[in-house]
């Protein structure tokens, strides 16, 4: 009980008193952003700034699609931390034996945690997986090899889910149930929505639905230097460059996270991206964490009316004086 008070300490729910700056932003959004359809801005634990469009509100769970990728990453960590899982880079083959026969075996065999966590599995992401497929992890690691497991980055939405089933096996719960009984209850979170596939697994790539103001906690949780579920040596590996990155993101990217350079001894401001302008931003030199969620469209990706907003008028707003 006394860990869950300290975490809950971390994530003030307090809007920490108006500030100037802020005055014009939620007109600013409501009028020439209509895309943005919330967001939640904290500075050190605070919550500073706060919007959800007329028709919803704060209890509105909202469709996170990639940022997916980031929670199910926590959750790995989570596991890390509590010992179900032994390393990052304990191969993965035991936990999916019906992949002990596949076309590339050798690749098969050093296919780890890491690897699916990174997105540099190594899969040939153009072979066609159907929608029945999603979540079948015998379909998934059947697909031949494009290259060797760590050797590059490659943006595959069937590697986390992938897994989603390896980390369902290792801890014998689906994910959905883990997260939420070790990641979000600790942290205050108890409404939330994970899509489930044709197979009964959750759906890693994707399919996560969240109160923004929940998903700010859990940029907190990444950010926070006291006892959080996840271990200090995963958020910071998390968080660090692990490959070169790439397409949708454009940056280096870490174990669920992309990464934007940092001047050396300097802790990288990271983020969650969903297709349609899906935002978790951890800014650390400056303890700003912004939970941003948009309309779900190709055209909404475009505008990129939500980064837009992050770096620039919010973020003047919130490091204002």
């Amino acid at each position: 009980m006394q860990r869950r008070h300290l975490l809950l300490g971390l994530l003030a729910t307090k809007p920490a008193g108006a500030q100037p700056a802020f005055d014009t932003l939620a007109r600013h959004i409501e009028d020439e952003l209509p895309d943005v359809q919330s967001v939640v801005a904290h500075r050190a634990g605070q919550v500073r700034f706060e919007f959800h469009r007329a028709g919803s509100g704060p209890q509105t769970l909202r469709d996170l699609q990639s940022v997916t990728k980031s929670v199910l990453g926590m959750a790995v960590g989570v596991a890390l931390a509590r010992r179900e899982i032994t390393s990052l880079d304990q191969p993965l083959l035991p936990l999916l034996p019906e992949l002990q026969d596949v076309a590339d075996g050798r690749a098969m065999r050093a296919l780890n945690w890491r690897h699916l966590l990174g997105l540099t599995a190594g899969f040939d992401t153009t072979a066609p997986l159907t929608r029945r497929q999603w979540d079948d992890p015998l379909a998934i690691g059947s697909r031949p090899f494009a290259s060797t497991p760590g050797e590059r980055f490659q943006y595959d939405n069937h590697s986390s889910n992938l897994l989603s089933v390896a980390l369902q096996r290792a801890v014998g719960q689906k994910t959905a149930d883990y997260t939420q009984r070790h990641l979000l209850a600790p942290l205050g979170i108890s409404a939330f929505d994970w899509a489930t596939g044709p197979q009964g697994h959750s759906v890693g790539a994707l399919g996560l639905q969240l109160r923004t103001g929940d998903l700010a906690r859990l940029g907190e949780a990444m950010l926070a230097d006291a006892e959080t579920p996840l271990g200090t040596a995963f958020r910071q590996a998390a968080t660090q460059p692990q490959s070169a990155g790439g397409a949708p993101g454009g940056l280096p990217y870490g174990l669920g996270w992309w990464v934007v350079p940092a001047r050396e001894g300097q802790r990288p401001t990271f983020f969650g991206l969903g297709f349609g302008g899906q935002y978790l931003w951890v800014h650390p030199p400056l303890g700003l964490v912004v939970a941003a969620t948009s309309v779900v469209s190709s055209a909404s990706v475009g505008r990129a009316q939500a980064l837009g907003l992050i770096r620039g008028r919010l973020f003047t707003a919130l490091t204002a004086r």
